[in-house]
């Protein structure tokens, strides 16, 4: 199967819902929690090593996929930040902290 490319115009909200809906899956597959407390701060690195290896990641049992480390990212580049519960805007720094947006 071949990749395909959607282009798609979301409004800030709807990108924030996306991306947040995206993050809680991950972290209800990995931990059976709608949001574990600090998962905003591993899915980024884990996005950046998909996307450079070509290679899905493991988080916990969770899988990031290639092609959700593609939509998650251009999410993020998209908004300039990530997010944290309650869709609350968050930027990851070198080190993996993060600090309100």
């Amino acid at each position: 199967m071949s990749d395909i490319t959607i282009t798609l115009t979301l409004t800030r909200e709807s990108a924030i819902d996306l991306m947040y809906d995206m993050m809680r899956g991950i972290s209800q597959e990995a931990y059976f929690s709608g949001w574990i407390e600090g998962i905003e701060k591993d899915i980024p690195p884990l996005v950046r090593l998909a996307l450079e290896t070509g290679q899905n990641q493991s988080l916990d049992g969770a899988t990031i996929s290639v092609s959700d480390a593609k939509i998650l990212q251009s999410l993020a580049d998209q908004l300039g930040h990530w997010v944290a519960y309650g869709r609350v805007p968050y930027i990851p720094h070198e080190g993996g902290d993060y600090e309100n947006a």
